[in-house]
């Protein structure tokens, strides 16, 4: 196992991991790390993580040092720079008529290329702009568009659990939520404000206990199916997985129980029998 440190390049980015050598560094360090564009700087997240690395698919880029005093200074002085440069994006924007939603600037460590990222609906034609742009700030331009997760994760925010969003706060990487995740736990029939996140997206935490759910499902007769209970045979017409619990019609009289699922058992279906003609 390998020793590896998160990196982030910003407040509520991705968090890559890069091979700290034998340096010891402390969580909100900053730090000057190796990346295919060139060295850049970023702020220490997690320093103790273990990696197993023949399951990596190239290795670690490395740290190039732990930011001197004189870093620190031209970081801060590059952060208050990307304010302005953002600001100045926006009105580019505007000025070229463009739907988009200017969402953060980031200034390379050595100030040669600036990364403007944005939020729009669909496919946008900007080459115009960043000619303009680069005319203007006279550094290499490069624009990438951006989801409604990842504009989620950049402003931050908090879910309906009250705690900050997953986005911001640890995850790493965005997987694929479905509506088939959010059947499978008996929510597909809520109003749609309660199985999405501030991004306008289906919760990233709809995949967090999945398997505990369909471990829990593998006790449970499915809706529709006939049992039999103590007070005679029925349907099951609803059911609490995390109680652990079923709602039987009965057949008898028509009503309906609620029952812990070990005082219910499925029937086994009559075997047809074909007869020869």
């Amino acid at each position: 196992m390998k020793k590896a440190i998160g990196v982030q390049f910003r407040p509520g980015g991705k968090i890559y991991d890069f091979d700290p050598g034998r340096r010891k560094l402390k969580i909100k360090d900053f730090v000057i790390v190796s990346t295919k564009q060139g060295n850049e700087t970023g702020q220490v997240i997690y320093n103790d993580k273990d990696i197993n690395e023949r399951l990596l698919k190239t290795p670690l880029s490395p740290i190039v040092r732990k930011a001197s005093k004189i870093d620190i200074k031209k970081i801060k002085r590059l952060q208050e720079d990307e304010k302005e440069t953002l600001k100045i994006f926006e009105k580019k924007i505007e000025a070229h008529g463009l739907e988009m939603e200017p969402m953060d600037a980031k200034i390379s460590f050595d100030e040669r290329r600036l990364t403007l990222t944005f939020v729009a609906e669909g496919r946008i034609d900007f080459r115009k702009l960043v000619r303009d742009l680069a005319s203007h700030f006279k550094k290499s331009i490069r624009l990438t568009q951006i989801g409604p997760r990842d504009r989620a994760q950049i402003t931050g925010g908090f879910g309906m659990c009250g705690r900050e969003l997953c986005c911001t706060r640890f995850l790493k990487d965005f997987e694929s939520i479905t509506m088939d995740l959010a059947r499978e736990q008996d929510m597909g029939g809520r109003g749609s404000s309660k199985i999405t996140g501030a991004c306008g997206r289906l919760m990233c935490c709809l995949n967090y206990e999945i398997n505990e759910y369909r471990d829990l499902l593998k006790k449970m007769p499915q809706p529709k199916e006939k049992v039999k209970t103590p007070k005679g045979n029925g349907t099951v017409i609803g059911r609490n997985i995390l109680e652990q619990t079923v709602d039987i019609l009965l057949d008898d009289n028509k009503t309906r129980e609620k029952l812990d699922i070990s005082e219910v058992k499925k029937l086994k279906k009559p075997l047809k029998i074909f007869r020869r003609k």
